[in-house]
């Protein structure tokens, strides 16, 4: 995920509140992601199969992540500290069309929220002394913990669907590994040793499977992975001279979104989850990333989803 500090202020969007829908298990619903399309980073969804991208959020906002019941997301903002004060991320919770909240308000450098498959909790990395740790907070604020002390950067982290662990990516000098603990910090390890640089995990449905990003030995791109839970059979999902990075399962299993910059920029494509042709989702000329994919609620169709605005049109060049 990319973590460079924005230095944008923040305007909130005064949108009405969507009410909580159910989600319909297995079904695929809208993508997740972050544009650049308006300037400084701001998080849309999208109809995977086709409709119009619409803006949620605030510009400065990054890293989306759905709740399971597919009615709101977290995402990692920036906070402005003052003209003279630098710019820290705090993790915000926000229904679909609603005004984000603070869950976290340490005033360091929060990122990578994930929730648990019960929404009641969402673990992120935080800045801890000179490196990143994993912790987890309740999802509606407060009861803060540390899970992760190791040396080593710890970051991205995943739950599983059962809830029961936790996989994460531990970078050790500049390469990273997928490593595993329990959701209360126990039993930490790498998943699998190997050369090269692996990170992102990203759990399959069933929880079979986990999709990673791997850059091989002295290699400046990435392929999208997967291997089994246990860090069995490993495979490149699809091959290319691209970067490719990123990964998310789409709710039903059979698909896995991904950033790409196959056009010159990054952008949104989909591959089946067993390999073949990528679509792109996003044909836009700037870039966009970090997919995340929900499930599809009660509301169905976004466009009835109230405050959801359609995107603009296109501002400047690709960045």
């Amino acid at each position: 995920m990319r973590r460079a500090a924005l230095l944008a202020a923040l305007a909130l969007l005064g949108l009405p509140a969507a009410a909580t829908q159910a989600a319909i298990p297995g079904e695929n619903g809208p993508i997740a992601y972050v544009t650049s399309r308006m300037g400084p980073p701001i998080p849309m969804v999208i109809d995977p199969d086709g409709g119009t991208p619409r803006a949620v959020g605030r510009p400065g906002q990054v890293g989306p992540a759905w709740s399971p019941d597919g009615s709101a997301l977290a995402v990692a903002g920036a906070v402005s500290g003052g003209p003279r004060a630098a710019t820290t991320f705090e993790i915000f919770t926000m229904p679909l069309g609603g005004a984000p909240a603070a869950i976290t308000a340490d005033r360091g450098q929060d990122f990578d929220p994930a929730w648990s498959p019960d929404g009641r909790r969402i673990a992120y990395s935080a800045t801890t002394g000179d490196n990143r740790d994993i912790w987890v907070v309740d999802a509606t604020g407060g009861n803060a913990q540390r899970l992760t002390t190791d040396r080593a950067d710890d970051g991205l982290p995943a739950w599983s669907p059962d809830g029961g662990q936790i996989a994460f990516t531990r970078t050790r000098r500049n390469d990273g590994v997928i490593a595993m603990m329990g959701a209360d910090g126990s039993n930490q390890r790498d998943l699998r040793r190997s050369t090269g640089d692996d990170e992102d995990p990203e759990w399959s449905p069933d929880g079979a499977h986990l999709a990673y990003t791997r850059y091989d030995v002295n290699s400046s791109t990435a392929d999208v992975w997967v291997m089994g839970a246990d860090g069995s059979k490993p495979h490149r999902l699809a091959q290319s001279k691209y970067n490719e990075t990123q990964p998310a399962w789409s709710p039903d299993g059979t698909r896995i979104a991904f950033t790409s910059n196959r056009h010159g920029h990054d952008g949104i494509w989909v591959i089946p989850a067993t390999g073949g042709h990528p679509r792109d989702i996003t044909p836009n000329a700037v870039n966009e990333d970090s997919p995340a994919w929900g499930p599809r609620t009660a509301v169905g169709n976004l466009a009835a989803v109230p405050g959801l605005h359609p995107a603009p049109p296109l501002r400047g060049p690709a960045l």
